[in-house]
């Protein structure tokens, strides 16, 4: 029998590890001190590119990497795309194409005549490159041959691309220009946009978010007619990468992370386990994890689900404090907390076993004044009571959950 409670609170302690472990961020292995400057997938591939190191690959969901420079002259690579099972990487050094998952590299640079390529975009069957100093550049044949595709294009260095519907926009040295015919004719777009360079861009639905470098984050939903101003909750206004997946919004920024799930209305710092001064130079999703990379880090790791776990769910501020019981409970595998807090506080959210040891971190960071809620997934732990507190400032509750498997 005591072997029995031993082992008991031994899978216990493991459980909890593992839970918490999972709930910040963590390095993976790499070389430090080469910056990630983006990412791509291929299938269980993750790629990342690098300014000094070229490219690096994983196939462990990045546990480890390995470079992947075979044919690649240029170590700086600014950006990397794939379209289906095609790798494109732009470098200072022109435009490389992969076909063999990073094993080997071609350079396609036929017609492309500036070397510094900062992104590319893919519309139907064409491929856009965006340039240093050449503007934008078309390839309708996996960058065999390409031409550049400037007309009312005023500005020639080009950051980042992305498409709403049949829309192309290029974010640019002086903002955003959108182009409904593809990259033939350009129209400036920045009324309201009072920030110049435009860094990256991202889409949920028919908003398009654009980061920016002096600016913070802003969004507009007819096409670059009017931007807004969605910076709430964002302490930096260099924003470095924007990746969206569903409704969700992630920024990498030079404050760390940050998450919105309500178009960039608010945002909430996802800094666990990094600091709020490490700068964010790329992210993106794979699998169960968002990769991100952090200025002379390399690349660190954090799960999906975790990061967006606290959702905000109303706009409305509350008077008042309250923890709410979990629904449904009792509960199998998982059950939903909802909490309230009525002005910018600290709050942590954790749940415990019956014995009071720690099992998972649900909540551990600075929350705006809000209704909240979040997910807690029991499906490690055995069926019994479990224990869930909050505490934000000198408010603190604590309720009973119960488990049946």
């Amino acid at each position: 029998m005591k072997k029995i409670i031993f082992l008991f609170f031994v899978l216990v302690i493991l459980t909890s590890v593992y839970i918490n472990s999972n709930a910040q961020w963590v390095p993976m292995n790499g070389p430090r001190g080469n910056n990630v400057t983006s990412f791509a997938s291929i299938n269980t591939s993750i790629f990342a590119g690098t300014l000094g190191g070229g490219v690096y690959l994983s196939t462990d969901n990045g546990t480890s990497w390995n470079t992947a420079n075979n044919g690649l002259t240029s170590m700086y690579v600014y950006t990397l795309y794939a379209v289906n099972t095609n790798l494109f990487a732009g470098t200072i050094g022109g435009a490389y194409l992969s076909t063999n998952n990073g094993t080997s590299w071609n350079t396609v640079n036929n017609g492309l005549t500036s070397p510094l390529v900062h992104s590319f975009y893919s519309q139907s069957s064409n491929l856009f490159a965006a340039t240093l100093t050449g503007g934008v550049f078309l390839s309708n044949n996996s960058g065999s041959n390409w031409v550049a595709v400037n007309g009312g294009l005023s500005m020639l260095t080009v950051f980042s691309l992305s498409a709403v519907g049949n829309t192309l926009f290029a974010g640019t040295v002086g903002g955003v220009f959108s182009s409904s015919n593809s990259g033939t004719n350009w129209i400036n777009t920045n009324n309201l946009l009072n920030s110049s360079i435009t860094n990256s861009m991202a889409v949920i639905g028919t908003n398009l978010f654009a980061g920016t470098n002096n600016g913070g984050v802003y969004m507009t939903n007819n096409n670059g007619a009017n931007w807004i101003l969605v910076n709430n909750g964002i302490p930096t206004q260099y924003i470095s990468s924007l990746i969206s997946s569903g409704v969700n919004l992630f920024a990498g920024t030079a404050a760390g992370a940050y998450f919105s799930a309500n178009n960039g209305t608010s945002w909430i710092s996802k800094n666990q386990g990094i600091s709020s001064t490490d700068s964010i130079t790329a992210l993106t999703i794979s699998g169960n994890y968002i990769f991100a990379g952090v200025s002379g880090k390399f690349v660190w790791r954090r799960l999906y689900q975790d990061i967006i776990n606290v959702q905000n769910i109303s706009g409305v501020v509350p008077d008042n404090y309250s923890l709410s019981q979990n629904y449904p409970n009792p509960f199998n595998p998982s059950s939903v907390i909802r909490f309230q807090i009525k002005d910018s506080r600290f709050v942590t959210l954790k749940v415990y076993d019956v014995l009071g040891k720690e099992i998972a971190d649900l909540v551990n960071e600075n929350l705006k004044a809000g209704i909240y809620e979040v997910t807690f997934d029991g499906s490690k732990l055995a069926s019994g009571t479990y224990i869930y507190k909050i505490i934000a400032g000198n408010f603190s509750d604590t309720k009973r959950m119960l488990m049946i498997k």
